[in-house]
């Protein structure tokens, strides 16, 4: 009688695919102002992530800024209160810039305090080992 085995199979991991308007050759830094892209992307970041924004938009009168972890990418949303303007900005945080070059590139993009936010969260990825997850995918649609 022969025996069979099951030959344990690595997880498949599905990646996810984030639209942007444009990225970098090194696909280090991209971005999207387009409100369809953002609406698509804000359903691939989760339900809690999308309800932590309503929160945040019912307790503000401008619109709110958030950042979010998505593997080896640290995004920031940008949302207007009206929710007709926003932008989507996704930094790789596995280049071999400094804690302080990711700071005042975060700065020349945002406000001082969104780069503290964004130090503070990259800190936490760094420490927990987070960056090296690949599960996200940057793609600029062929229909634009």
């Amino acid at each position: 009688m022969k025996k069979y085995f099951l030959i344990p199979q690595p997880p498949i991991t599905e990646k996810l695919n984030f639209l942007v308007d444009d990225i970098n050759d090194e696909k280090t830094v991209a971005f999207t102002t387009d409100f369809d892209k953002i609406e698509y992307n804000l359903n691939l970041m989760g339900k809690d992530f999308r309800e932590d924004v309503e929160i945040g938009m019912n307790l503000v009168n401008s619109g709110v800024i958030e950042i979010i972890d998505l593997g080896r990418y640290l995004s920031i949303v940008s949302l207007s209160k009206t929710k007709k303007e926003g932008s989507i900005y996704f930094f790789d945080v596995t280049t071999k810039m400094s804690r302080d070059e990711h700071f005042e590139n975060i700065k020349n993009f945002f406000f001082e305090n969104i780069a503290k936010k964004f130090i503070r969260d990259y800190d936490i990825m760094v420490s927990e080992s987070s960056p090296s997850i690949d599960n996200v995918e940057l793609i600029i649609p062929d229909d634009l």
